[in-house]
């Protein structure tokens, strides 16, 4: 075994020791650095899981000092459209799990070393107003940051002495029901695509903008559910702006778009969009299975990124009741394998499995790699130093699990764990100029959203594909569904290293997109897309997510939806 094979990724306490940032994902702060003192005014104690969440995370980081969070009277808000409150609270209802985002959340109880007084003020129409004695505690507490939550953004006169000016989330932060109302608009419109992040009004600019800007999958029909999978991400994004501005860099921005709550007379026509998308949706789904599949073709030229042709590729089928998807070509003493995940659907469970290849590209041999209690998919498999090593994804047991050959390619040992605490999906591992990395999928969030690991890559290096891994201080990567996540094994075409991802935004595992890498080192991370292979190349195709390359024998996988009993085990 490995002792100092893991990465702690876990979320330190409040009292965790200074050295210590939020999270591992990310390189250590330089012991000398200055923390930066950061002051919250708040409209009430009882706030949202997401801002007590991001409270919290800032008292255990090692960029910040939390100084105390203020309440002051925000008073009234003003009403709603009778028709979009009505909307708002049924949609609500049935957000599932994810209404844990916005359940209120008493501060006293989730920070209680945390000073919690109350400043004289109100909300006066668009604006915040503090009494002397107020500016007077603000002047002594001298911040170099104020963070506001359910207030109107602050005259500039109380800014002027703030080193960073005040971030103010807007007037319905705390308000379960109307927080973040402006990510009602892709659903609005029907995008596939939401495009995110911290949106504040900067006192220094007198604007809202979008710090740290991101894109997930929208939800297609509910605000709730879509404003969950963007306020879950608030914790991280916060904390990292605010590391960023303690080490002296001001945090990516854009401009925010301009929004208009709807009116009531436009509910209805947004009512039945909803209905016609929910039909299109689940209607075709009705009775039927996602199934999986593997194309294979033997060539020795690899796809070309930039306009990737699928021809002469070969369908390859799993036994009935299961399907192969995850296909990670190798050669091995001269034999040439696929390791893939294989779903049973009687216990909906995937396990892995290496498939032994004759000269018509059918497998005549299966073999048992891999089973486990909790689902195990992506296998990825390498050689170094004359061994054969493989890395197993089981992000349902919060781990990412390296593994060594004892008996190839069916009997494994296990080394230890390259990451924990974390759910770490498609870890992809590459070797460049004697450097190892390893890129994987991560939910930097304390929330569960069901699952959805699609947005933000994250980089890590090391000396030996033993660890430790070190955080890579480009992270996270990429902050895109449509591009993010792995889809495969890192090969060279023309000279150039290629990464391929998955664009996962108008479903999981929608299409691959190939990237170029520019830069690549343990400084530095630079790619640009190059093409993208659509799910057009087989009849009722509705995804591939991934390529793998290993000198002549090429493998891709694809979905389908086929009926329930066409796929059951017999």
């Amino acid at each position: 075994m490995l002792p100092d094979l893991a990465l702690d990724l876990t979320v330190p306490p409040a009292a965790a020791a200074r050295s210590a940032d939020c999270s591992a994902l990310y390189p250590p702060l330089p012991a000398a650095m200055a923390r930066l003192r950061v002051l919250v005014l708040l409209d009430r104690e009882v706030v949202p899981a997401w801002i007590a969440q991001s409270l919290y995370e800032l008292a255990g980081s090692g960029s910040v000092e939390l100084l105390a969070a203020a309440t002051v009277g925000g008073g009234a808000l003003p009403p709603l459209p009778w028709l979009l409150e009505a909307y708002l609270r049924l949609d609500r209802a049935f957000a599932g799990d994810l209404r844990a985002v916005t359940e209120p959340c008493a501060l006293a109880q989730r920070l209680p070393q945390l000073p919690l007084p109350h400043f004289g003020g109100a909300a006066d129409g668009e604006r915040l107003w503090l009494d002397d004695a107020a500016r007077r505690e603000i002047r002594r507490l001298a911040p170099d940051l104020i963070l506001s939550f359910g207030l109107p953004p602050a005259d500039a006169a109380l800014a002027a002495g703030v080193r960073h000016g005040i971030w103010s989330f807007g007037r319905h932060a705390c308000d379960p029901l109307r927080a973040a109302l402006w990510l009602i608009m892709p659903l609005w419109h029907g995008d596939v695509v939401t495009h995110g992040g911290l949106l504040v009004h900067r006192s220094d600019s007198g604007r809202w903008q979008l710090l740290l800007e991101c894109w997930a999958a929208s939800a297609q029909l509910s605000f709730a559910r879509n404003r969950a999978y963007q306020l879950q991400k608030v914790p991280a994004q916060l904390r990292r702006a605010v590391r960023e501005l303690a080490l002296d860099h001001l945090p990516e921005q854009t401009a925010a778009a301009p929004f208009a709550v709807p009116g009531n007379w436009e509910l209805p026509a947004f009512g039945l969009r909803l209905l016609a998308r929910a039909l299109r949706r689940h209607v075709p789904r009705l009775g039927q299975a996602e199934h999986w599949f593997l194309a294979l073709r033997r060539d020795a030229q690899t796809l070309d990124p930039a306009a990737p042709a699928v021809d002469g590729f070969v369908r390859v089928e799993a036994p009935a009741g299961r399907f192969w998807a995850d296909p990670c070509v190798f050669r091995h003493a001269g034999r040439q394998y696929i390791f893939v995940e294989e779903y049973r659907y009687a216990v909906c469970r995937g396990r892995i499995v290496a498939l032994e290849l004759g000269s018509d590209l059918k497998p005549v041999q299966t073999h048992v790699v891999l089973e486990a209690p909790s689902h195990l998919s992506y296998p990825f498999v390498f050689a170094w130093q004359g061994e054969v090593y493989m890395v197993v994804e089981s992000a349902a047991a919060r781990r990412l699990d390296l593994y060594r050959a004892r008996r190839f390619p069916d009997d494994w040992e296990l080394l230890g764990e390259m990451l924990s605490g974390r759910a770490v999906v498609d870890a992809t591992v590459h070797c460049e100029e004697g450097r190892w990395y390893l890129f994987a999928n991560i939910a930097d969030s304390a929330f569960d959203d069901g699952g959805r690991i699609l947005d933000d890559l994250y980089l890590f290096h090391a000396d030996s594909p033993l660890g430790p891994w070190l955080p890579h201080p480009a992270n996270p990567l990429v902050c895109d569904v449509r591009h993010a996540r792995p889809a495969g094994r890192l090969f060279r075409h023309g000279g150039r290293l290629i990464r391929p991802a998955q664009d996962c935004s108008t479903d999981y595992g929608y299409a691959i997109v190939f990237h170029e890498v520019l830069e690549l080192s343990p400084q530095r991370y630079a790619e640009r897309p190059l093409g993208r292979l659509a799910p057009d190349w087989w009849p009722g195709l509705r995804g591939c997510h991934t390529y793998s390359v290993d000198g002549d024998l090429q493998a891709l996988d694809g979905k389908q939806w086929l009926p329930q009993m066409r796929v059951k085990e017999h």
